[in-house]
């Protein structure tokens, strides 16, 4: 992963909405261990759109204070 990263954090002040494309948001919580559900909370539309919808912050919060659940988002 450093290799990667060494390549592209040179380009990245040139792109318009970086976060978009390096993999991890802010915050984002590495799931501990195996769990025994993985969701994916998919949105049809570009990441800030997608983060401004109150319902995949609700439901992805809430998944992820269950115990054996793991859950991501993806735009």
């Amino acid at each position: 992963m450093s290799d990667l990263w060494s390549r592209i954090e040179r380009i990245l002040p040139q792109v318009e909405r970086p976060s978009r494309y390096i993999d991890r948001e802010w915050g984002a919580r590495d799931p501990e261990g195996s769990c025994d559900y993985s969701v994916v909370l998919a949105y049809p539309d570009a990441y800030e759109i997608g983060m401004a919808n109150q319902a995949i912050g609700i439901l992805y919060g809430a998944l992820n204070s269950m115990d054996g659940v793991s859950a991501e988002r993806c735009y």
